[in-house]
């Protein structure tokens, strides 16, 4: 384990198949090959087995770790523990890069900075990208008027992340709180003053699409109120201003009486807004 790489891939899988291989595929054609996969396999079969080999027949260094028990944010963490690059990514089991996204990462000026955000290129697409400063400010963040960051275009130096312990295990996907650690991983990161900068000519592609009407109306209220519980824990935990909080419990009631008065838009409205109460006052205790 003394060999230093690049940058660690940490990639936590849980229930895919195919969607591994077209990532595997992608980091198979990346021009900079100096970085290691982590696999942090959460299935109790073999399904993750073919893509770990297929990832070393084509010569990438790979580390297969497994986890009994499902947690998006404990799997990153464990990843991170064992992880040898100087930099570590978190991509998704379902993205994918494109075949300079490393090297154009690897070639960034660095010296100032703690951590990258790339851009998501269907995200970007389908809202446009904000108009954000390159830099991170942690006044904008805690305001929830920071941007968005999503964890697979996160790009931290490593020991900058395992100062800050990796990712919050309470908070994510699997988790009473379903949401909300990256947010949480951005913000701390600013509060121990780490420089985060937009990278927007590193690119990762991941499926995106604006919700619509008839998406609204096969939502799920459980899974809905659980993301929306991560943001709620999000304003005790990070002690968000008193305005911010008022605001995300009525936005979504407002943007609900925008789209129309119709009664799929006001029970997903519903869930939002309960949901982050929920988390906020569960938080606190």
């Amino acid at each position: 384990m003394a060999a230093s790489f690049g940058i660690s891939l940490i990639l936590a899988t849980y229930g895919r198949t195919d969607d591994i291989g077209r990532l595997v595929d992608s980091l198979i054609e990346q021009v900079d090959q100096n970085f290691e996969l982590i696999f942090v396999d959460q299935n109790l079969d073999e399904r993750v087995a073919p893509y770990v080999q297929r990832a070393q027949s084509a010569g990438i260094e790979v580390v297969h770790l497994r986890m009994a028990k499902p947690n998006l944010s404990k799997a990153r963490n464990l990843g991170l523990s064992v992880a040898r690059g100087n930099w570590v990514a978190f991509p998704d089991d379902d993205c994918w890069y494109e075949p300079e996204t490393m090297s154009t990462v690897m070639s960034a000026p660095s010296d100032c900075v703690d951590a990258w955000v790339m851009s998501w290129v269907e995200h970007d697409e389908a809202i446009g990208i904000p108009a954000h400063h390159a830099c991170f400010d942690l006044k904008a963040w805690r305001d929830f008027r920071g941007g968005e960051a999503s964890s697979i275009t996160l790009v931290f130096r490593k020991n900058v992340a395992r100062t800050l312990d990796g990712f919050d295990e309470k908070l994510g996907v699997g988790q009473w709180f379903g949401a909300g650690e990256e947010t949480d991983f951005v913000i701390r990161a600013l509060s121990v003053g780490a420089k985060i900068q937009r990278l927007e000519s590193a690119r990762v592609h991941h499926h995106f699409s604006v919700k619509n009407e008839a998406e609204l109306s096969g939502f799920s209220w459980q899974a809905t109120q659980a993301r929306a519980r991560g943001t709620g824990a999000l304003y005790a935990k990070h002690s968000v201003p008193l305005g911010v909080i008022i605001r995300g419990f009525i936005a979504p009631i407002l943007k609900a009486t925008v789209l129309g008065r119709k009664q799929r838009n006001f029970r997903r409205a519903l869930a939002i807004v309960t949901g982050r109460m929920q988390g906020w006052w569960t938080w606190q205790r």
